[in-house]
């Protein structure tokens, strides 16, 4: 995952939460989680593994 990788994930939760919405990173492995969890982002975003 490049550094534009987290991004885009915070912008689908930012478009979420304007309609009221909540998305959800599921099935994901570890690697791409633990990026999320480095940066932070998975404060943003629920996470499911």
């Amino acid at each position: 995952m490049d550094c534009a990788g987290p991004g885009a994930p915070v912008r689908a939760r930012n478009q979420a939460d304007r309609s009221g919405r909540r998305p959800a990173l599921r099935g994901t492995s570890r690697c791409p989680v633990r990026p999320h969890k480095l940066t932070g982002v998975h404060r943003r975003l629920t996470v499911e593994p």
